[in-house]
């Protein structure tokens, strides 16, 4: 952990200003980065951002941060933070259950933005695995207003295939795996019980909860939902359908032109107009706009 978070250090740029901190999760520590407006009304309503897990943090970072000053510049107070074992925050178990760490990381980390603005309503922005965490926390928090949810993963099983199907491309061309380390469908090593993908680790108690993790059968988790997918692999329809039969305010936008790949290592401008429109409070508004721009009628934004 290299950030001091009794500096007093601020990076600020324009009109916000982005401060390293430190925070306790449990008896972890996790490390963030709260961009805050520097002057102007701020809303009352704060946004937590939920990475993805692997090599997808590595491409969505530069997206993430820029989202959160944008955010920022709204008004909304953002918080971007390391789950535990990862980043800048503390090791983690190597035989714990990070799905459910994490997801009690994330509520740490509402309860600190919370306590650090004095907000009482947040949003949780996740992409891929992040949005399954947020889901996931938003169920157990009763400061969760509304979701943003990037191509988030459903279901755990079929998460874990994709993973595995992954890292089987990049070995292609290769030499043949040691024959002495056989894996599952789900990609955990029999011989270790953990599995690497790309240089990221899951303990053999994460691939198993995330076998069992299936986000279309739970409750909606939040009053309001924007859930944003690739428009060739759209997962998240069934559960956004089901979410509006149940009474919530949810909606699945695809993105045109765009594979699921794509969604996940580049995320287009257009979703975080979307995502700027939400946390804007345009409500009902969103989804129409949305359509609008990715009708081609009008522009959509830039590329972050």
């Amino acid at each position: 952990m290299n950030a001091d978070p009794q500096d007093g250090s601020q990076i600020v740029s324009g009109s916000t200003a982005a401060e390293p901190i430190y925070f306790d999760s449990g008896d972890d520590k996790l490390f963030g980065w709260l961009h805050q407006p520097v002057a102007g009304h701020t809303a009352n309503v704060g946004l937590l951002i939920c990475k993805p897990f692997g090599y997808e943090v590595m491409c969505s970072h530069t997206s993430l941060r820029a989202f959160a000053d944008s955010a920022a510049e709204m008004g909304v107070p953002t918080l971007r933070f390391d789950y535990c074992g990862t980043g800048d925050s503390a090791d983690i178990d190597p035989q714990a259950d990070q799905l459910q760490v994490w997801t009690k990381d994330v509520l740490a980390a509402i309860a600190e933005l919370q306590r650090r603005t004095g907000v009482e309503r947040v949003c949780l922005f996740g992409l891929r695995l992040g949005a399954l965490l947020a889901a996931l926390a938003a169920s157990q928090s009763k400061s969760v207003s509304s979701l943003v949810l990037i191509a988030p993963v459903i279901s755990g099983r079929r998460y874990l295939r994709e993973l595995r199907m992954t890292q089987l491309a990049a070995q292609l061309g290769r030499d043949p795996v040691d024959s002495t380390e056989k894996t599952t469908d789900e990609g955990n090593s029999t011989a270790t019980g953990s599995s690497e993908f790309s240089g990221y680790s899951l303990s053999a108690a994460t691939l198993a909860a995330l076998v069992q993790v299936d986000l279309a059968t739970l409750a909606p988790p939040a009053s309001d939902m924007l859930i944003i997918d690739a428009d060739n692999h759209p997962a998240s329809r069934g559960w956004a359908d089901a979410s509006t039969v149940a009474g919530q305010l949810g909606d699945a936008v695809s993105v045109a032109g765009a594979d699921a790949l794509n969604v996940r290592v580049h995320v287009p401008g257009v979703t975080f107009d979307a995502a700027r429109a939400q946390i804007a409070g345009l409500g009902d508004e969103v989804v129409p706009m949305v359509r609008t721009a990715l009708s081609g009628t009008q522009p959509g934004g830039a590329q972050p």
